[in-house]
């Protein structure tokens, strides 16, 4: 039965139904593929919870075995159990056998505009998060109202007087990973997962799981920041399960999280006679599971560390599974109130699959899954299921502050590169895709394509798609502006792709333009111009260090560059985090992290970490100056302090002098840039400096040591 189920699996990955599909120039030899008709892309619902935890237990009792769940584990979480109590359960289960017994763009939700809403002034102009989408917050390291600089680091929530270059405050976050935070008004909410034993209710009459079983769960804070000097934490959500990705509209967030069932004590044969009864002992566990056990958890803990609530995180009405088996993987989207003073989940849906990538305007929030694929599969069926990928594709609605519901779900060919590879503009989901799974890596024959989806009820139906974009190459980087797309593949050579996308069921690519190099961001800026952050390299492929471009891409059907930065054997965060990269458009500046660690023959190392300002102006790019954490500030005059009379701010008129390299700051490298009036601010784990906007001369350091 295992077997016959993965090879169904893998035929339905493999399933394609031919469509006409218009002109084939640009789309390849095959014919458009649309596979939104497949039982792949369609979902079940359930009416009550019997009805949910019936339907996974007998997928269950198909995938379980003497080790658990198919993969070792994998699929139903780690292994929770020490090695010798594994081994001693599974040598009394063999014992019970035996006797015949049996064992059991830019925009946020703007904290500036929320406090000038309450009275307050709205202070200086200043940079916000860098966005996908105006209107629709993204989460980060580091965030500012214009007067407060609010920062992760160090395992503390920082708060800094911008205006004075103070460190107000700051409060101690749970341990954790993939630390970030959300802004609104006097309310912050950071988010982090973590490993380790899931709080339990206080209430000893309650029938859940054990504390002792350890899980990977997402701590969610709510801290309140109305006295910056003096940070309180609210409370404390606890949720099943790693979070995906985040987003917040009209001071909603919605929380993407991924999990998985990990309170199974299952137990492992330790040796091959065993197997039998420890398949048994482990069936029984499947057979008498509770629906707490598949469907994610929460605990809301008070700030005095009691239990205020608790239960399942997503009612059973809300909870959706594919036709066909997709893993125990539970992709869940959770939605919490930013502004509050209750720290609790208002709506929440989710979906039996796994979830990677996620998109999201003001009404409709997206998840790319990758499909689900057995361990059993051998070598040769596993490199076919690689090589013809399928990624599945889950529409939310978020268009209700109150609410968060599933909607439709489809399938696209190839695999997405990140967030940017998707965009929904007029109701129409735009897709780009390369062929093979993410990890498969290509070949000669690999190809990206652009594909348009349109919501037919509970379907995601293929428009057209226009393939043949970058004959064996991979999609490098991706942007999507109201009718265009811009896509850039890379082997050797750097093509950028313009698509026009005005109409979704005849999409046409209109330019096309080789450089060297290519672009793993693009941005287009207020004039037009499309700017593009990534590597440069050589005619031959070879990368040679970091790369920034200007295009003109007006006539999409003659683009050109016009202009071109290197920096040799220099890499950037901005190559892989867009919220790292900041443009602040009244002095036509970008501001990037860079790191750059080469040897040169006379000087020895050429070492340098910190941030880079470039002047994007009249299609050229100026470097303007640099900045650097790994310095010692210049001593101010005390005398200037609190409104003292004095000619000199500095009592050193010197510029900032580098440190030793035996004294470099720890965790100094710089994250993120942040422009208040005509301050630059950088961010490190170290600390926050402040600088001149025009002349980036050093004028504070606010330390978090």
């Amino acid at each position: 039965m295992r077997r016959t189920l993965a090879t169904a699996a893998a035929t339905l990955i493999l399933a394609t139904a031919c469509t006409s599909g218009g002109d084939t120039s640009q789309r390849g030899e095959d014919p458009i593929v649309d596979i939104s008709n497949a039982e792949l892309a369609a979902l079940q619902t359930f009416d009550s919870c019997d009805a949910f935890l019936d339907h996974v237990q007998t997928e269950a009792l198909e995938h379980v075995g003497p080790w658990g769940f198919e993969g070792g584990g994998w699929w139903g979480g780690p292994d929770l159990m020490e090695d010798d109590m594994v081994m001693g359960a599974a040598d009394e289960a063999v014992s019970a056998d035996s006797d015949g017994g049996s064992a059991p763009n830019s925009g946020r939700v703007n904290a500036a505009q929320a406090v000038g809403e309450e009275g307050g002034s709205a202070g200086p102009e200043f940079s916000e998060t860098n966005l996908q989408v105006a209107g629709v917050d993204e989460p980060d390291i580091v965030k500012t109202n214009g007067e407060l600089i609010i920062a992760l680091a160090q395992n503390r929530l920082h708060m800094v007087d911008a205006e004075r270059a103070e460190h107000l405050g700051s409060v101690e976050l749970v341990d954790g990973w993939g630390s970030q935070l959300f802004l609104a008004g006097d309310k912050v909410l950071a988010m982090r997962t973590q490993w380790g034993g899931f709080p339990m209710p206080t209430d000893a009459a309650t029938s859940r799981i054990a504390p002792e079983f350890e899980t990977e769960h997402t701590v969610i804070t709510s801290i309140d920041i109305s006295d910056p000097s003096n940070p309180q934490v609210d409370g404390e959500l606890h949720v099943d399960g790693m979070w995906v990705s985040a987003r917040a509209v009209d001071g909603t967030a919605r929380l993407v999280l991924r999990s998985s069932p990990t309170r199974f004590p299952f137990v492992y044969p330790s040796t091959p006679e065993a197997e039998k009864a420890a398949e048994t002992a482990n069936r029984a566990l499947v057979a008498e599971s509770t629906i707490d056990q598949w469907v994610p958890s929460y605990t809301l803990v008070d700030p005095d560390g009691g239990t205020k609530s608790s239960g399942v995180a997503v009612p059973c009405d809300q909870l959706h599974a594919p036709t066909i088996f997709s893993g125990f993987g539970m992709l869940s989207v959770v939605s919490i109130d930013l502004t509050s003073d209750d720290l609790d989940i208002s709506s929440s849906a989710a979906v039996l699959t796994n979830g990677e990538t996620v998109y999201a305007n003001t009404s409709s929030l997206y998840v790319s899954t990758n499909r689900w694929v057995s361990p059993d599969l051998d070598q040769v069926d596993a490199e076919r299921v690689a090589e013809d990928w399928s990624t599945g594709l889950h529409k939310f609605d978020i268009s209700n502050p109150d609410e968060v519901g599933y909607e439709a779900s489809g399938t696209v060919r190839g695999h997405v590169l990140n967030q940017f590879s998707l965009d929904e503009y007029e109701g129409v989901l735009r897709v780009a895709t390369t062929d093979g799974a993410p990890w498969f890596g290509g070949d000669n024959q690999s190809e990206s394509f652009m594909s348009t989806l349109a919501q037919e009820g509970e379907k995601l139906v293929t428009l057209d798609r226009v393939g043949n974009l970058g004959k064996g190459e991979q999609i490098q980087s991706v942007r999507m502006v109201q009718d265009k797309a811009y896509v850039v593949t890379f082997r050797q050579i750097d093509p950028l792709y313009i698509i026009d996308l005005a109409n979704p069921s005849d999409i046409e690519v209109k330019g096309e333009l080789k450089v060297t190099g290519f672009s793993s961001y693009l941005q287009i800026l207020p004039d037009g111009t499309l700017m593009g952050i990534g590597s440069a390299g050589t005619e031959d492929g070879r990368i040679t260090g970091l790369q920034v471009s200007l295009f003109d891409v007006d006539d999409a059907s003659d683009p050109r560059r016009t202009a071109n930065w290197t920096m040799d054997d220099a890499n950037s965060e901005a190559q892989w985090d867009h919220k790292a990269v900041t443009y602040w458009d009244p002095t036509q500046t970008l501001f990037i992290p860079i790191q750059r660690w080469a040897w040169d023959e006379e000087q020895g190392d050429d070492y340098f970490t910190g941030a880079i300002a470039l002047e994007l102006a009249d299609g050229d790019i100026d470097e303007l100056g640099r900045l650097s954490h790994q310095q010692i500030p210049p001593t101010k005059n005390p005398d200037c302090g609190d409104g003292g009379d004095c000619e000199d701010e500095f009592v050193d008129d010197e510029p900032s002098a580098p440190i030793a390299e035996d004294e470099l700051y720890y965790g100094a490298e710089i994250r993120r840039t942040i422009v208040i009036g005509d301050t630059v601010w950088t961010f490190s784990e170290a600390g926050l400096q402040a600088a001149d906007l025009h002349d980036f001369r050093t004028t504070d350091w606010v330390s978090f040591n």
